[in-house]
């Protein structure tokens, strides 16, 4: 597993929960692993790699005994809602020509000519619009 596997997984992870903790989350987090330190590295970086982003926050409590065990316990929660959180890209003009001809054209499929793709102004529904293809064709594959 690498430290992009362990990032994907808890970027899901994320979306669901708020809070991670390696003492009672990992388990979930990875059901099976046959390296099971080269995974929870993997992890370990991954959140620290959210952490620096200033994605998440992490603390140090101590244990429930009832709960999980006597002991201190690094938990990682995040810094906002995952449903507030975006992200910031910048593209090529060969990138954004190919954005809009696939966005375009899923729009002119659909029959929404009401939508439109302004190539010099790529927006999130025009990228959404992408991937939503994709999946489609993916889909029927």
């Amino acid at each position: 597993m690498t430290v992009n596997d362990a990032s994907l997984l808890l970027y899901e992870w994320f979306s669901r929960q708020d809070s991670f903790s390696l003492k009672s989350d990992y388990r979930k987090l990875i059901l099976l692993s046959e390296e099971p330190e080269a995974h929870k590295a993997a992890v370990i970086c991954a959140l620290k790699q959210f952490e620096a982003m200033e994605i998440i926050k992490s603390a140090t409590v101590e244990g429930n005994v009832e709960l999980n065990g006597a002991g201190k316990e690094e938990i990682w929660v995040l810094v906002k809602k995952y449903s507030s959180m975006d992200q910031t890209i910048s593209i090529s003009p060969q990138t954004a020509i190919g954005i809009h001809a696939v966005a375009t054209a899923y729009y002119d499929t659909l029959g929404l000519s009401s939508e439109e793709c302004d190539v010099l102004s790529i927006q999130e529904g025009d990228i959404a619009s992408v991937v939503s293809a994709f999946n489609t064709l993916a889909q029927k594959k």
